[in-house]
């Protein structure tokens, strides 16, 4: 099969990761690295990583990848540019609840907190 041909490692995963090109991807992965509640599954450089190729995909202009290198940035322990960054962030959503999600979040940052989604019930 294509996947014994092309043997990726584990080593090898983020830089593959990283030569995408789908925003929606790319997002979605950082905010499960970064926000998981299992920690195994959370690596935050790996998703400042992604969330910094987001950004720059964007143009900038996407507030919800804003607020994802955010918490990426909070899970690696570097709350300042967390706050700083989900400031950002509100900037250019326009949607309320997500504003009041990312107030919350920068609450919990200005706390020296990361924040983790729900554990599976």
């Amino acid at each position: 099969s294509l996947h014994d041909a092309l043997p990726i490692s584990a080593e090898a995963l983020p830089h593959w990761r990283l030569g995408t090109r789908d925003l929606a991807a790319l997002r979605q992965m950082a905010w499960i690295l970064a926000t998981d509640p299992n920690e195994s599954v959370r690596n935050g450089e790996e998703a400042r990583a992604l969330a910094v190729r987001a950004v720059e995909l964007s143009g900038g202009t996407d507030g919800v990848i804003w607020d994802v290198l955010a918490a990426a940035y909070a899970e690696t322990g570097r709350f300042e540019d967390a706050v700083a960054t989900a400031e950002r962030a509100l900037g250019l959503v326009r949607d309320k609840s997500l504003e009041a999600a990312i107030r919350d979040r920068i609450r919990l940052y200005r706390e020296g907190q990361a924040f983790r989604t729900a554990a599976p019930r």
